[in-house]
């Protein structure tokens, strides 16, 4: 190749790098899962909380109970559980929407551990919810807003 290939090729690649850098990660909702009796959205095996869009909606501006599900062995389940909500819309704007100190483990619905919780989101929309466990991330489930 001479010179001027190079320098096309080149231009090129630099080209696509710059433009992958800008895109907008996409954000779906998460899937949803049985555990026990109840359908759950989240990461099987992982993490989620019971919801079903026809008889537990997530409505913007009104707030309801969520009963949230951990699998896991014990070490890595204590500590403080804080679930943050971040807007698609306005990804720099963080709200706290969930924090408990876990006490002790108590199974339920299949899942090594579960805690009730009331949580309210401000905007419909889709929200991505950062679960930490001691503020270490834990795993990060998404949910769309009515």
């Amino acid at each position: 190749m001479n010179a001027k290939m190079w320098l096309l090729v080149f231009s090129v690649l630099l080209l696509l790098v710059a433009c992958t850098g800008n895109k907008k990660e996409a954000w779906q909702e998460s899937e949803f899962f049985e555990s026990g009796s109840y359908r759950m959205i989240g990461i099987k095996d992982k993490v989620g909380f019971i919801y079903d869009k026809e008889t537990i909606p997530f409505t913007a501006n009104e707030p309801n109970k969520y009963m949230w599900h951990f699998w896991g062995d014990e070490d890595e389940l204590k500590g403080d559980i804080k679930v943050i909500g971040i807007f698609e819309d306005e990804p720099d704007e963080k709200i706290e929407i969930l924090h408990e100190k876990i006490n002790y483990l108590s199974a339920h619905n299949g899942a090594d551990y579960h805690i009730p919780s009331l949580m309210e989101l401000p905007k419909a929309g889709m929200w991505k919810l950062e679960v930490y466990i001691d503020d270490k991330i834990f795993e990060t489930i998404y949910v769309e807003v009515a």
